[in-house]
């Protein structure tokens, strides 16, 4: 039950960050707006790592449109919530 639980808050903290953003936000600015909500949650451990975190939005987000970018010859992903 308490994995569950934690797996809510991610979804939670996820949405919040996704819903200040209009456009297209690269996955190292959402990731660390995600690390920084849960941490005002309260949750000090426990938080995804890069991996899950990726493999939570691939999953659970179908309506997250991803777009990939290349800068200086190193990809980047880039969220946009539709």
């Amino acid at each position: 039950m308490r994995k569950e639980a934690v797996k809510q808050k991610w979804f939670e903290a996820f949405e919040n960050v996704m819903s200040q953003h209009k456009d297209f936000v690269p996955f190292s600015k959402v990731y660390n707006e995600f690390y920084d909500e849960m941490r005002s949650m309260g949750i000090r451990s426990n938080i995804a790592t890069r991996q899950q975190f990726a493999q939570m939005t691939s999953i659970h987000y179908p309506q997250l449109e991803k777009e990939t970018r290349i800068f200086n010859r190193r990809k980047e992903v880039h969220y946009k919530w539709v």
